[in-house]
């Protein structure tokens, strides 16, 4: 299974709350990023979309999920 396979199952378990934290290439300390579970739905389709099997992202690769969290 890849890495995005792997964050895209926790979607599906039932968690109230994904935190994502994001390497960017200007800025000394992870962005976190915190989405509802409302926004699930939308958010899985995002990334299924915008990243690749390494959690790059595909119009800029020096962008990247590096750690996340399902609670």
């Amino acid at each position: 299974m890849t890495k995005k396979e792997e964050f895209l199952k926790g979607f599906n378990g039932d968690a109230k709350i994904v935190i994502v934290k994001v390497q960017m290439p200007d800025c000394p300390d992870l962005e976190t990023i915190i989405n509802q579970r409302a926004n699930f739905e939308a958010k899985k389709k995002y990334y299924n979309r915008a990243y690749d099997d390494n959690l790059v992202l595909k119009s800029f690769d020096k962008i990247k999920i590096v750690e996340y969290r399902f609670e």
